[in-house]
C-alpha cells in the first residue's frame, strides 16, 4: 500500500495525472522483483481504482481488486456536482479505459 504525494504519510504534492501514474510505477518497480515468479494482485479502493486498472493493465496481474471503482472521475463530478464545470477537474481519471485492457480476473 502506497500514499500519495500530499497524502497520509507522505509529503510532496501533486501537480498531474501523469505524475499520479508515474508514482504508482515508481512504486511498483521498487517492490516487482521481490514478488517475481509470485501470483500478483493488484488492488485499488475509490479513487485509487484508476491508478490501479492503469498498473494491472499495464503488468496483467494474476488478479485485480477495485472497490468502490468508477468509470471516470468526470462521469463522477457530473452525478453528484451537475452544475461543476468539469474541465476544472485536475485529474479525468478514467477507469474505464484501463479495465477493458486487463486480461486476467477483475473483482
Amino acid at each position: 500500500m502506497m500514499d500519495y504525494r500530499g497524502y497520509g504519510k507522505s509529503s510532496g504534492r501533486i501537480d498531474s495525472q501523469a505524475q499520479l501514474h508515474g508514482d504508482v510505477d515508481a512504486a511498483w518497480q521498487q517492490i516487482a522483483a521481490r514478488y517475481q515468479g509470485l501470483r500478483k494482485v493488484v488492488y485499488g479502493r475509490s479513487l485509487g481504482t484508476a491508478l490501479a486498472a492503469r498498473l494491472a493493465a499495464r503488468i496483467q496481474p494474476d488478479l485485480t481488486i477495485l472497490v468502490s471503482p468508477y468509470w471516470s472521475l468526470t462521469e463522477l463530478a457530473r452525478l453528484h456536482h451537475p452544475l461543476l464545470p468539469v474541465f476544472l477537474l485536475r485529474y479525468p481519471l478514467m477507469t474505464h479505459q484501463d479495465i477493458e485492457r486487463i486480461e486476467s480476473r477483475v473483482c
